[in-house]
Order: structure tokens, then C-alpha cells, then sequence
């Protein structure tokens, strides 16, 4: 008889099962499992250290890959967008699943009312404002963003990680969440990430919840804004060229990462993760400042 944990584990290990069955199949559209790594190996060197922070802190997959494309690789944003979606939607869905599965504990009376607002604000950016955004404001965007989120949190540190108890407020969450979901999906709409980010900011540094149950949260409603991003991406035009490349590189990693640093969270003290967090936005944002290439891209 299976455990009843196990039990619930299942459809994370079936969803393993699943990709690692059609992986061999998918990486033979792009000259096969050699060729793929040979040719984008960097990506998933990158997506190696970026899936476990997916899992593990709310600054997702996403938010490493897109300045390693666009800032290091001087890729368009478009393509950093693109892919983060892609490789999110893989990622934080295995640890989404394993988050379900091994009954860590979620915020869902924040979550629900979240995830109606991404939602809608996902769809709206993907539709009218991405397409119009120019490369730079969108490098300043996240640059800014990230710097803004890593320097709040380091000078908030003591008091998020003051108490050992997990506190749920009682005033009434829905609009907030509804409006915290909003604002996460119109920011993913233009650089693939950031819902989960504005989301732990609400709830581990306005409402003070434990991290160790805003992080899971946050990963969650990360995850279905990846999907509903790549959903309206594939549905209007073809992946741009790299993507798909880069997603085969990296997929067989992040499966496995993401999840892994999910189950991280539970043990890492909550001070430790909000430093690492908040250091390595920070170093995002002076890394985007020293950068000068990226203001001739074209999305």
C-alpha cells in the first residue's frame, strides 16, 4: 500500500515521467540530445544555478535568464521574455506540483484572488503594452525593478525574518491580491517575470508572513502566469528563433532544479534566503547599470 505522502507525490513524479519520456523525441528537432547541448550548453549551465532559485526564493527562473540573454548574450528582450515563459512554465509547474504533493503550506486566500488578476493583467500587457515597449525601457524596467525589490527587502531583513511564527492577517485580502496579480502579470507581460516577486513583496514585507509559505506562493502563481503568457505567445506567432533551442537545453535541468529548490525552503532560515535574495537583486540591477550595449536591441 502506498503512503498517503506518496500518494499525493504522484502526478509530480508522473509529470517527470512524462517529460523524460518525450524529451529524446523533442530534442530530435533540433539535431538531437548531442547536438543541443553541444551547440547551448551555456543556457543550461546558467538554468542550473537559475531553477533552483526558481524553487527556492521569489526571484524566478526567469529573472536569471532574462539578464543572462538579454544583458549578457545581447539578446532582444523579446527573446528573453519568450523564453522565460517557456522554460517557467516548465519548471515551476514540476514545483508546483511537488509543492502540492509534499502539503506545504499556501497562502490560497491570497492566491485565489491572485491568480484571477494575472490573469487579466497577463493577457492586457501581452496584448497592448508589450508589443509597444521599447527594448531600453524594458532593460530599465527590470533593472529597476530588481534593484528596488533587493534593496527594500535588505533594509527590511530583520523585520521579515523577525518572528518564528507564521501570522495571517485577517483584514480582507481579495483586492489586494486581486490588484497584486494584476501588477505581476502586466510586468511579466514584458520581461517574463515578476509576479512572484511583487507578490512575496506583499505578502513576507507589507502582510509578514513567513517566508518559507509567501515563497511557495509567490513560486504558484509565478507558474500560472508563465503558462498564460506562453499561451498568448504561441498563439499569436512562432517562438522566435533561439527559443526553443535554448528551452531543449535547459528543460532537462529545471524539471528537476526548480523542485528541488522548493524543498530547499523549508530548511533554509528565512534571514539566510532574504539576504541572498535581496544581494542577488541588487547585483542585477548594478550589472543592468554598467551594461551599455543592450540600448541598440530591437524587439
Amino acid at each position: 500500500m502506498i503512503p498517503s505522502r506518496e500518494k499525493r507525490l504522484l502526478p509530480f513524479f508522473a509529470f517527470l515521467a512524462l517529460f523524460y519520456a518525450a524529451y529524446p523525441f523533442l530534442a530530435a528537432s533540433a539535431g538531437g540530445i548531442a547536438a543541443v547541448f553541444r551547440d547551448h550548453w551555456p543556457i543550461a549551465l546558467v538554468m542550473t544555478l537559475g531553477s533552483y532559485f526558481a524553487g527556492a526564493t521569489p526571484v524566478g527562473g526567469g529573472s536569471v535568464a532574462f539578464p543572462i540573454l538579454v544583458l549578457l548574450f545581447d539578446q532582444p528582450p523579446a527573446l528573453g521574455r519568450e523564453f522565460s515563459f517557456a522554460i517557467q512554465s516548465l519548471g515551476m509547474t514540476a514545483a508546483a506540483l511537488f509543492v502540492l504533493g509534499s502539503g506545504r503550506r499556501i497562502e490560497w486566500p491570497f492566491l485565489r484572488p491572485a491568480l484571477m488578476g494575472t490573469l487579466i493583467g497577463t493577457p492586457l500587457g501581452c496584448q497592448l503594452i508589450a508589443p509597444h515597449a521599447p527594448p531600453t525601457a524594458v532593460r530599465m524596467i527590470f533593472a529597476s525593478l530588481w534593484g528596488a525589490f533587493g534593496l527594500f527587502a535588505l533594509l527590511r531583513l530583520n523585520r521579515a525574518a523577525a518572528s518564528d511564527k507564521a501570522t495571517t492577517p485577517s483584514e480582507p485580502s481579495d483586492f489586494p491580491a486581486l490588484l497584486t496579480g494584476f501588477l505581476g502579470g502586466l510586468v511579466a507581460s514584458l520581461i517574463g517575470g515578476g509576479a512572484d516577486m511583487i507578490a512575496f513583496s506583499y505578502l513576507a514585507l507589507r502582510r509578514r508572513l513567513d517566508p518559507r509559505i509567501a515563497i511557495p506562493t509567490a513560486m504558484m502563481l509565478m507558474a500560472a502566469t508563465s503558462i498564460i503568457g506562453l499561451g498568448l505567445t504561441l498563439s499569436s506567432a512562432p517562438l522566435r528563433p533561439g527559443v526553443w533551442e535554448n528551452w531543449l537545453a535547459a528543460a532537462p535541468i529545471v524539471v528537476i532544479g526548480a523542485p528541488l529548490g522548493a524543498f530547499a525552503v523549508g530548511f533554509i532560515p528565512r534571514n539566510v534566503a532574504m539576504a541572498i535574495v535581496s544581494l542577488l537583486c541588487i547585483a542585477q540591477f548594478v550589472w543592468a547599470c554598467l551594461d551599455r550595449s543592450g540600448s541598440a536591441a530591437v524587439i
